[in-house]
Formats: structure tokens, sequence, C-alpha cells
């Protein structure tokens, strides 16, 4: 319970923009962040600018990516795309190691802001089952990679190329599409994360990069 009102307080309580937060909203619709929960919350709104300009953006680049094999490709691009759209918010390093040489697929670092922000990526259809990504979201990016005291909000992402349609609940055993592989993972973060008090959150983003390509009711489909 004591656990459960910290959380409640820290999610409710946003420290007041300054004047230039508002000068700088005005103009590019962001700010620059101040602390970790506001670099979080500008990486979240990144990766979800790109999933919305992947699977519905007029010049969505989605069919190109289908085509990525490896994660460390699809890792560069997402990483190049946010540095482009960084405006100073934020810094992503190229290859960024922690003190036990591993190396989280991404870390978004903030002006004067002691901890960064890790992104795990993973292609949803390059061999992973559906356990392995409720493990790997766990004991890899819960666990290991928000260890340090200054970083205690992450992101699981999920990139979905069409290779592989269901992956298996590893409780209840339902097969899961990507939406609903998505949803249980956001939901499973919930349940564990009394295991994890100083994670404060963390946020499971799905980039389907065939949504662009199914089928509308404007292309002759049938609603049920």
């Amino acid at each position: 319970m004591r656990l459960g009102r910290r959380k409640a307080e820290q999610d409710a309580d946003y420290k007041p923009w300054i004047a230039r937060q508002v000068r700088e909203f005005n103009d590019r619709l962001d700010r620059t962040p101040r602390d970790h929960r506001e670099l979080a919350d500008v990486a979240v709104l990144r990766l979800l600018d790109l999933k919305d300009d992947l699977e519905n953006g007029d010049t969505s680049i989605a069919a190109v990516l289908q085509k990525v094999e490896r994660e460390t490709e699809m890792r560069n691009f997402i990483a190049n795309d946010l540095r482009g759209k960084a405006f100073g918010r934020y810094n992503i390093p190229q290859e960024d190691e922690l003190a036990d040489a591993k190396r989280p697929d991404l870390r978004f670092y903030g002006p004067a802001i002691a901890g960064a922000v890790p992104a795990e990526l993973k292609l949803a259809d390059a061999g992973w089952s559906g356990p392995d990504f409720f493990e790997r979201l766990e004991n890899q990016l819960a666990g290991d990679y928000l260890r340090d005291a200054h970083s205690s909000r992450g992101i699981f992402v999920l990139v979905h190329r069409g290779h592989k349609q269901t992956w298996q609940h590893p409780e209840t055993l339902e097969a899961l599409n990507f939406h609903k592989l998505v949803m249980s993972l956001q939901t499973h973060w919930t349940k564990i994360a009394p295991k994890y008090p100083s994670v404060d959150d963390i946020t499971v983003i799905g980039i389907d990069l065939t949504k662009r390509f199914k089928p509308t009711m404007g292309d002759n489909a049938v609603e049920v």
C-alpha cells in the first residue's frame, strides 16, 4: 500500500512549467526535460510519433523496413530518426555500454539529467517466442538496465514486420496477435511492478509495419 501510494503521488505530481518551456511548447509542441520523468515522457512521445508515421503516414517507409532482417539495422534506423528530431531535448549515443559490457539498444540522455532512459528494441517476428518477451521485459529491462538508481523509467519497443502472426502467452497459453501481445506485456509490467520498487514505470510500444497495408472498409473489407 505504501509503494502504491508513492507511485500514485509520483504520477500525479508534475512540476510546473517554466517560461522557457512554455515558449518551446509554443514553437515545437514539446519542451526540454528537466528531470528523468520528463525525459522519459519526451522519449515515449518521440517513439509514438515514429509509430504513427510508419503505421499511418502517407509517406510511410514501412514497406522498406519490413525487409530489414537484423535488429541492429532496425535499431540504427530508429536511433537516427530519433536523433534527427531531438532539437537539443535529448541525446542518444551511438554505442552506449554499461559497466558490465552490456549494451542497451537505445539510451536517452537529457541535458543536466543524471539518469538515462533505456529503450530495449525487439523484432517481434525474429525468432522470439511469447515467453521470451515477458522474460526480457522483466529480467533484461526492469532487472538489469534499470538497476542504476538514477534510471527509474524504461521503454520496451516491439517492431512487427509481418513474418509471424501469433505468440503464446506464457501463463494463459492464449495465442496473441501483435496488438494483444503489446497489451499483455504492458499488463504484465503492471503485475510485476511491486517486485521492482526502484522502477517507476515501463512503457511498452508496438510498431506494426504491416498496418499501413491492411485492408480497410474502403478496400472492400467487410465489417463483422
